[in-house]
């Protein structure tokens, strides 16, 4: 048999594995500077909002806590009151 018909060896499985996981690392810190950009660009956009109509920064920020607070305790009502329904709902079919 010729060296070049001959099986991979356990050396070059090791790099193929590790040029998979430097593949990985890398896909995963694109994703991540990425959706940095995105908070970034959005940050932007809203100071630009709060600059053109002349918005107060402390109530909007006060105003952003309210709402996302709101918004949060909404989420778990209705996730709650889902699951008592899945637990209290027994069909006899």
């Amino acid at each position: 048999m010729s060296e070049q018909m001959r099986p991979s060896t356990g050396r070059a499985n090791g790099i193929r594995q590790l040029l998979g996981s430097v593949a990985i690392t890398l896909i995963s810190v694109g994703m991540l500077l990425g959706s940095l950009l995105l908070i970034v660009f959005l940050g932007l956009i809203g100071l630009t909002v709060m600059m053109i109509y002349n918005l107060d920064a402390i109530r909007s920020a006060i105003v952003l806590c309210i709402v996302s607070t709101l918004s949060s305790l909404m989420y778990k009502m209705t996730e709650y009151s889902i699951s008592i329904e899945l637990t209290t709902n027994t069909s006899h079919v």
